[in-house]
């Protein structure tokens, strides 16, 4: 099993070295979500189903056809709120690679590839307009000055000191 998670993305965006990996989690959702709406496109996934799972189960399986193998994708929720623990704010923290050695790497690397290409403002603007829809002083410090914050502009993000 091969996984990726928000640590994954600092090793590709180094200007979010500094950031906990709970901070990152908005942006590795939209990428995530992004990649798994234009794989069948790409041409290296032939099909792809989305189990049925339990409402509770932070999990959910995707399975794919690669190459005539079968993938599957588990992205797993995380919660992000930390101010109460009775309300949650789910979103996908990690996400595994399970099947066929060779097929699973080739999706695995896709999805890495596909999240190279993105813009990290994009990113960032996105899961700003996400997490806006929530209760934002159930977020960390962190996250509200990284993505909330009035000093961040279009054409590039600064982090108050």
């Amino acid at each position: 099993m091969l996984t990726y998670k928000p640590e994954n993305l600092k090793e590709q965006f180094p200007e979010l070295e500094r950031l906990e990996d709970l901070t990152i989690i908005p942006m590795f959702e939209i990428a995530f979500y992004r990649w798994l709406n234009q794989i069948p496109q790409e041409g290296i996934v032939t099909d792809i189903v989305k189990e049925r799972s339990d409402s509770f189960s932070p999990r959910t399986t995707y399975n794919c056809v690669v190459d005539g193998k079968i993938v599957k994708i588990n992205s797993l929720d995380f919660d992000i709120d930390v101010c109460d623990e009775d309300e949650m704010i789910y979103m996908v923290g990690e996400i595994s690679f399970d099947g066929n050695d060779k097929a699973t790497k080739k999706l695995l690397n896709s999805f890495r590839v596909f999240v190279g290409k993105q813009n990290l403002s994009d990113l960032v603007k996105d899961s700003a307009n996400k997490l806006k829809k929530e209760k934002t002083y159930h977020l960390t410090h962190e996250m509200c000055d990284f993505y909330l914050d009035r000093a961040f502009t279009q054409a590039g993000f600064r982090h108050k000191d």
